[in-house]
């Protein structure tokens, strides 16, 4: 439910075979000697409709960063490297593991350093629906550090409701340290290359197409050289 309140479910209804015993006179001595024949009826059968009422969640004690999470879940986070040279990617992955409302978490919020360069995380996620839905759903942020330095990501964590004990519960992240050496010479012109979305990139150092000063001689795609004249 997205809402609270009463919340009516419609009636489902569908078209049944039943195997029911037949009025009529059996034609074979088998059905005779057992007392009549059968036959397959087709009905129409139809639910009675079903009213839910949702609770609303209490507004006491909500943290700032909850975004919808119910269930009950634990939080894990990591990063692939804390040493690196200015503009070498860092994957930064969190991953909620639980049984809840898995499907509607979104991403979790994350205070980068603003030298770092970020994209949209790639969404992976293990979900089952038996008894309830359960599994875990990882974010994988890519970030990509511009600058040397120091840098910090602090002050993330995971919020959400539990309906058993009824209150909130956050799950703090550790603290992460980056420490980003000056890059190589080489990477300094270096560009981002996006195939098909931001959450897969790649870092291009050594294959940038410099602008071309000298006019370009174009061929037409029809002309081809097997049976022309000089072939």
């Amino acid at each position: 439910p997205q809402r609270s309140g009463k919340i009516t479910v419609n009636p489902l209804d569908g078209d049944f075979i039943v195997r029911q015993q037949s009025s009529r006179r059996p034609q074979n001595i088998i059905d005779q000697f057992f007392g009549g024949g059968y036959e397959e009826v087709k009905v129409k059968l139809r639910s009675k409709p079903l009213t839910i009422e949702v609770m609303p969640l209490p507004e006491a004690n909500k943290q700032t960063n909850f975004e919808g999470a119910v269930g009950n879940f634990s939080f894990k986070t990591s990063l692939s490297k804390d040493k690196v040279k200015a503009n070498e990617a860092i994957n930064l992955a969190i991953t909620i593991t639980g049984k809840g409302n898995l499907k509607l978490i979104d991403p979790v919020k994350v205070n980068f350093p603003e030298d770092f360069e970020t994209y949209d995380p790639k969404v992976t996620q293990d979900l089952s629906s038996t008894n309830g839905m359960g599994g875990s759903k990882t974010f994988d942020y890519l970030i990509i550090p511009r600058h040397e330095g120091d840098y910090k990501i602090d002050n993330l964590s995971f919020s959400y409701f539990d309906p058993a004990k009824k209150e909130y519960v956050v799950l703090p992240s550790p603290e992460f340290t980056i420490h980003v050496d000056k890059g190589d010479l080489k990477d300094v012109n270096a560009s981002v290359y996006t195939p098909r979305n931001q959450a897969e990139v790649k870092v291009l150092g050594d294959d940038i197409r410099y602008i071309k000063t000298n006019t370009p001689e174009f061929k037409s795609t029809e002309d081809y050289f097997f049976n022309s004249i000089p072939f």
